[in-house]
């Protein structure tokens, strides 16, 4: 197979594979409870470890369905999400260029090169669905699930800053409790 027709399999499967994530509703997957709750998934918490960002997106798509039982259908072949991770991977870091996430998914992850076909995911119990809505609708969901963890991030980061500097000026937290909620340490309490 030439490099540039090869090149253009491997996005179409990349789109396949990110398309995966769609399955989910509010953060359980709707279509195959067995799948873990994205804040509990191996792929969410490598997610928050990095900036958020477009391209992390992505990456959290490919990690999330990496171990799945689910195949992608390329021009009527079918690729284990196993096999597409590691080519996803591989292609994203060569044709990423600052796009959004979902232009990507409209790029790369809808329609086989040059063929025109749709990208489709297979799923054990037989059903098939288009690959791009899968992604479209798993990126919307990370979104939701993004924002609504950010409160409670920026609420730690703030206790984490101003318990110290309380302290050590003589303050302290309401009787009781601690700034984290939590019943006071003998040392703090006095």
């Amino acid at each position: 197979m030439r490099r540039p027709k090869m090149m253009l399999v491997m996005a179409g499967i990349l789109a396949g594979f990110v398309s995966l994530g769609m399955v989910f509703a509010g953060g359980s997957l709707a279509l195959y409870p067995e799948f873990q709750e994205i804040r509990e998934s191996k792929a969410y918490k490598l997610f928050r470890t990095r900036p958020t960002s477009e391209f992390s997106k992505l990456l959290y798509l490919i990690d999330r369905f990496s171990e799945e039982d689910i195949q992608i259908v390329y021009d009527g072949h079918y690729f284990t999400t196993r096999f597409v991770s590691r080519l996803a991977r591989w292609f994203l870091s060569r044709k990423y260029h600052s796009e959004t996430s979902s232009e990507w998914i409209l790029r790369w992850c809808n329609t086989t090169v040059p063929k025109g076909n749709y990208i489709w995911v297979k799923f054990p119990d037989g059903r098939f669905r288009r690959a791009r809505e899968i992604l479209v609708e798993e990126l919307r969901r990370l979104d939701q699930v993004v924002q609504e963890d950010k409160p409670k991030e920026e609420v730690a980061s703030l206790l984490e800053v101003a318990a110290p500097a309380l302290i050590s000026q003589g303050g302290s937290a309401p009787a009781g409790q601690t700034l984290s909620g939590n019943t006071p340490s003998p040392s703090i309490a006095s």
